[in-house]
């Protein structure tokens, strides 16, 4: 694609935004006119946000531990004038404020601090002499290099990068940053922010990039400034109540067998719903008037009740929370995370389910300003139980692969590893990709054996299709799903 001064990124025109849309109309619910976020006084210490504080403390219990990281990986061919990137990466430290930022902590009290820019170089680690499987065997061990690299969160810079040549005109870059100062929605505004640079450079013109309306500090001092004005009240009263007298949120996790430590190595089990079941979800969703991520996350939940035994199953699911102007373009970790809790109890039809699930979904996006963080801490004897900080069983609707980007004669190509961050010790992640459905299933080896992770997937991709083929048909009614 070819960039103009005029282009404005839309990177949050997702699944789920499009539903939380969606749903509100239906709901006849109507967002009140916005206050801009204000600018903070800079000479002034600046609070961290509740999940900048949930990654501090992480990191303080474990300096090194793995996993805590967000991954780009851009994959580069063609002519790349190493010199321009390099300096379209110090465009973007010095853009947002957050990438040039470390962490304080002074008699208790925690703050953020950004420091001038600084220059960063490109390291290069040249595989060109290496056969066509060495070079794969050495990305990949780089790869996960990048994603355990263990920061120190009271030093700058918490951002690294790694340039691997693979041949003169193809090249791998990685760019690892701490959660702590990106979100996964982030990793999106940073590839084009880098990409409009470098195009910028190569041209010799002025960047056509628009000023930021605000810097990640200031929306942490605006949120700040909302829970101590009460603002925040009414939601954190809806998920107290919401919350209230069912299973505590680690019982999910706990039917599972999994213990509050995740241990062992992060591996995924891929699964594809077939070309039929594809066919059928997109029809359904056109004459039911759901969503992809409805209809995925109502298998994933009635799967979860058939293994567990429950009939409340609650899990955590991400939203981008950027649902303001100013946060489109913003760096660092906005996003927040949901409590899906849905009653599957008098072996209601799967029709019914997509009615309890939408009637909770408009719910729990209305509230969705408030941090998870601070859900959790409005009752202690249900914190999540993930040593990640997360509850145990979590659910992701990826988007799929944005288009290449061409600058000249270099195409940029963004590449999603195989497999992420795992949020939580058990995680379903799904994407779709025009009419395929693919996606897999995140956890722990230390935590489940790899037989069962390979039944629930296929036993996820059984239950899809019987939804879809019979809408009335009761959900203990279904064929037994291997165990």
């Amino acid at each position: 694609m070819k960039y103009s001064p005029n282009d404005k990124a839309q990177p949050f025109s997702n699944e789920k935004q499009r539903l939380f849309e969606q749903l509100l109309k239906d709901g006849g619910i109507a967002l009140p006119p916005r206050q801009p976020i204000p600018k903070r006084n800079p000479a002034e210490p600046c609070q961290l946000t509740p999940a900048q504080e949930h990654f501090w403390k992480v990191w303080q219990a474990q300096p090194s531990r793995m996993g805590q990281n967000e991954v780009v990986r851009l994959r580069l061919r063609g002519s790349l004038n190493v010199m321009a990137l390099g300096q379209a990466l110090n465009n973007l430290v010095q853009r947002h404020e957050l990438l040039r930022t470390r962490f304080v902590e002074t008699n208790g009290h925690l703050s953020q601090q950004a420091l001038m820019p600084m220059n960063m170089e490109v390291p290069l680690a040249d595989l060109s002499c290496l056969s066509a499987s060495a070079q794969a065997a050495n990305c990949e061990r780089l790869f996960s290099e990048q994603a355990d690299m263990a920061f120190d969160l009271e030093e700058f810079p918490l951002l690294s990068s790694s340039l691997i040549a693979l041949n003169s005109h193809e090249r791998l870059l990685l760019l690892t940053l701490h959660q702590i100062i990106c979100d996964d929605w982030s990793k999106k505004i940073l590839v084009d922010d880098l990409t409009r640079s470098y195009e910028s450079l190569i041209a010799g013109m002025p960047c056509s990039l628009n000023e930021l309306a605000i810097n990640y500090g200031d929306f942490a001092m605006w949120q700040r400034g909302r829970l101590k004005a009460g603002e925040f009240a009414p939601h954190l009263d809806y998920w107290r109540q919401k919350l209230r007298g069912g299973a505590p949120l680690h019982e999910v996790g706990t039917r599972l067998g999994l213990t509050a430590e995740a241990t062992g190595e992060r591996k995924n089990c891929k699964l594809q719903l077939s070309d039929a079941a594809s066919r059928l979800l997109q029809q359904t969703s056109r004459s039911e008037g759901l969503t992809a991520y409805m209809i995925l996350l109502a298998g994933w939940q009635v799967l979860l009740s058939r293994y567990t035994g429950q009939e409340e199953i609650t899990i955590g699911t991400m939203v981008a929370n950027r649902n303001r102007t100013e946060l489109q373009s913003l760096v660092g970790p906005v996003s927040n995370l949901l409590l899906i809790k849905l009653d599957l109890s008098g072996n209601p039809s799967f029709r019914i389910v997509f009615s309890r699930l939408r009637e909770t979904l408009v719910e729990a996006f209305e509230h969705q300003d408030v941090p998870y963080e601070w859900v959790v801490a409005e009752d202690a004897g249900r914190q999540a139980t993930a040593a990640s900080g997360f509850p145990d069983v979590t659910f992701a609707m990826e988007e799929a692969a944005s288009s290449a980007h061409q600058v000249g004669d270099l195409k940029i190509i963004e590449e999603g590893p195989e497999a992420g961050v795992c949020r939580g010790n058990l995680a379903l992640i799904v994407r779709q990709a025009g009419q395929a459905i693919a996606g897999r299933i995140e956890y722990h080896s230390g935590l489940f054996d790899e037989e069962k992770i390979i039944q629930m997937a296929a036993g996820y991709q059984k239950l899809i299709e019987v939804m879809l083929m019979d809408l009335d048909c009761k959900i203990n009614n279904t064929p037994p799903l291997a165990h």
